[in-house]
């Protein structure tokens, strides 16, 4: 069995802090998951969910 190791941190993290392509890395200040490809490192992620939640119990984005 593989174990997936997720970088983290509070910036956009930088071509030497992920060494490797298909390396990942979460941003916990914006909340946004980077990976490392060869144009450089790539958002993958543009929605973020918002903290509160409908009656219905399903998340608002």
């Amino acid at each position: 069995m593989a174990t997936i190791l997720i970088k983290r941190g509070t910036t956009i993290p930088t071509t030497s802090k992920l060494s490797k392509y298909g390396e990942l890395a979460v941003d916990y200040s914006t909340g946004k998951l980077y990976v490392r490809c060869t144009k450089g490192i790539m958002c993958i992620n543009t929605n973020t969910l918002s903290s509160s939640s409908s009656s219905s119990g399903n998340t608002t984005r």
